[in-house]
C-alpha cells in the first residue's frame, strides 16, 4: 500500500495531496514495526490483559492511520480513475464469484461477494462526496437519486441472493443456488457503476490544468491558443444563445404560418437529435480512453510485482509465477493495441495521429518478444 500511494504521488501534479499522501505512508511506515511487536507479544502472552490492551491501541491506530491514507489518496486521484479501476475490480469479482458459485467453493463465493458489496457501497460514497463539490441542479440531483437507487435496489437484492446462494451451498443436502438470479443481480450491480462513470465522464476534470507562473515559450504559445478557443466558445454560446431567442421570437410572430412554425420545430427537434449524438460519440472516446488507462495501469502493476520478485518481496514467489505475469502483460499489451488501433480510426489526420500510429508499430514487436521470451523460458523451467 506505501509503495502504490508513493507511486501514485510521484505522477500526481496535486503539490498538496502529494505532500499529504507522503506524510500519511510515512506515518504507517513508522508505526508498521510497532504493530508486528505488539503482535508478537500478543501471540507469546496470549492470556495477558495488558497484551490485548496495547494490541487493541495500535490497531486503533493502525485503522485510522489506514483512513488517513485513504483520503490523502482519494483527494490526488481522479474520479474518473477511481471508477474506472472500480469497475473493472467489480467485473473482474463476479467472474470469480460465479466461478467459486460453480466450483461450490462457499468461502471463496462469500468472500468475493463481500468484496463486490464493499466496493460498491465505497463507489457510491465518493460518487456522493464528488456531488457535494457542485450547486444543485437537474443532472446532480439525478446521480444523487441514482447513487440511493443502487444502495436500496441493487445492493439489497444482491444481498438477498448471495445469502439465498450461501444457504443452499451450505445446507445437507446440498440445494440449488439459484444461479440465474446471483447472475442477474451481479450485472445489474455491474451495470449501475458502469452508468455512474459514463455520467462522471461528462464533468470536466481540472486535474491536468495548467499552473501559473510557467515561463515556458512553447506553454505560453499554447495558453494562447487556449484563450483563443475559449473566446471562441464564449462567442458560440452567445451565438447560440441569441439564435434560440431569434428563434423563439420567431415562433412567437404572427407574420408566419402555421405550417411554417411546424417546420422550424422540426428542425429543430432534428438539430437536438444530431446534438445528442455528438455527446454520445464524445462519450464514446471517453470510454475508450479509460479503458486504455486501465489496462496500462494493469500492466504497471504486473511489472512491480516481477520487480520485486528480484528484491524478494512481491506476491511472486516462484520462477513459473513470473513466467505466467509476463505472459499476462503480453496478453493484456494486445487487447492495448486493439484499444489504440480503434481510437486512431477513429482520428481525423493529424500529427499526433501520425505519432500515435508511429507508437502502434512498435508495440506488437515488444509483445511477440516478451511472449517469445516467456515460452522459451517455461520450456527450460519445464525441462530442468
Amino acid at each position: 500500500m506505501i509503495e502504490i500511494s508513493l507511486l501514485a504521488a510521484s505522477i500526481s501534479k496535486n503539490t498538496e495531496g502529494v505532500q499529504l499522501v507522503e506524510i500519511a505512508a510515512n506515518r504507517i511506515f513508522n508505526l508498521l514495526p510497532k504493530v508486528i511487536n505488539a503482535s508478537e507479544i500478543l501471540c507469546s502472552l496470549t492470556e495477558s490483559k495488558d497484551a490485548k490492551h496495547n494490541m487493541e491501541i495500535y490497531k486503533q491506530a493502525w485503522i485510522k492511520e489506514l483512513k488517513l491514507l485513504n483520503l490523502a489518496m482519494d483527494d490526488i486521484t481522479s474520479i474518473n480513475d477511481f471508477l474506472s479501476v472500480s469497475e473493472a475490480q467489480i467485473l473482474q469479482d463476479i467472474k470469480n464469484s460465479i466461478n467459486a458459485l460453480n466450483n461450490l467453493d462457499v468461502n471463496e463465493f462469500i468472500h468475493l461477494a463481500n468484496q463486490i458489496i464493499l466496493r460498491t457501497i465505497r463507489v457510491c460514497d465518493v460518487v456522493n462526496s464528488e456531488m457535494s463539490n457542485f450547486e444543485k441542479c437537474d443532472f446532480t440531483n439525478k446521480v444523487i437519486e441514482t447513487v440511493k437507487i443502487v444502495r436500496t435496489n441493487f445492493v439489497s437484492n444482491f444481498v438477498k441472493s448471495t445469502e439465498f446462494a450461501k444457504n443452499a451451498l451450505t445446507s445437507q443436502p446440498i440445494k440449488d443456488p439459484n444461479e440465474n438470479e446471483y447472475i442477474e443481480a451481479s450485472r445489474n450491480i455491474y451495470d449501475s457503476v458502469r452508468e455512474l462513470r459514463n455520467a462522471l465522464l461528462l464533468i470536466p476534470q481540472d486535474d491536468e490544468e495548467m499552473t501559473d507562473n510557467i515561463e515556458d515559450e512553447e506553454t505560453l504559445k499554447q495558453e494562447s491558443a487556449d484563450s483563443n478557443s475559449n473566446d471562441f466558445d464564449k462567442n458560440h454560446q452567445d451565438y447560440e444563445e441569441e439564435d434560440q431567442s431569434e428563434t423563439s421570437n420567431l415562433l412567437n410572430s404572427n407574420n408566419i404560418t402555421q405550417e411554417q412554425k411546424e417546420q422550424i420545430t422540426q428542425n429543430l427537434d432534428s438539430f437536438n437529435k444530431e446534438k445528442n449524438n455528438f455527446d454520445k460519440e464524445v462519450l464514446k472516446w471517453d470510454e475508450k480512453s479509460n479503458d486504455i488507462v486501465v489496462l496500462s495501469k494493469e500492466m504497471c502493476v504486473l511489472m512491480m510485482d516481477m520487480t520485486d520478485y528480484t528484491r524478494g518481496r512481491g506476491p511472486y514467489k516462484t520462477v513459473e509465477s513470473i513466467i505466467g505475469a509476463a505472459k499476462k502483460i503480453s496478453q493484456i499489451g494486445s487487447k492495448l493495441e486493439k484499444l489504440i488501433k480503434e481510437l486512431s480510426d477513429s482520428c481525423p489526420e493529424s500529427q499526433s495521429k501520425v505519432e500515435l500510429l508511429g507508437y502502434l508499430k512498435k508495440l506488437p514487436l515488444f509483445l511477440n518478444q516478451l511472449n517469445v521470451v516467456a515460452k522459451v523460458k517455461e520450456n527450460v523451467f519445464d525441462v530442468s
